[in-house]
């Protein structure tokens, strides 16, 4: 968040590992200011959210990312970094649950 200004005077296209636990990524900041000029890859944390969230947690993490970052486009919905070698897979099909259930364009939630 932090850096935010000088990504958009930079003119990047992608802002990868867009996270808003660990890292602390303000979802509607980032969409209200930068989102017409960045595309936005993330949103949902491995590590605390997939590793050890339960089924309403997840839901919930998926359904803000994309409600946030998704209208207008400009949004891949993706675990923030990587899925570790301990992540349920329980968690990961949850989340790929969610996404197909409201993850059409048009956005509409």
């Amino acid at each position: 968040m932090p850096l935010l200004d000088v990504f958009l005077e930079l003119g990047i296209d992608l802002l990868i590992n867009v996270d808003p636990v660990q890292g602390k990524a303000d979802l509607s900041r980032l969409k209200r200011e930068a989102g017409e000029r960045i595309c936005f890859w993330g949103g949902v944390n491995s590590a605390i959210t997939l590793g050890r969230g339960n089924r309403d947690e997840i839901r919930d993490a998926v359904t803000f990312a994309i409600s946030t970052l998704a209208p207008g486009g400009g949004f891949i919905l993706s675990a923030v970094d990587v899925l570790f070698e301990d992540t349920p897979w329980s968690n990961v099909l949850r989340m790929i649950e969610r996404w197909r259930e409201i993850g059409t364009y048009p956005i509409r939630i």
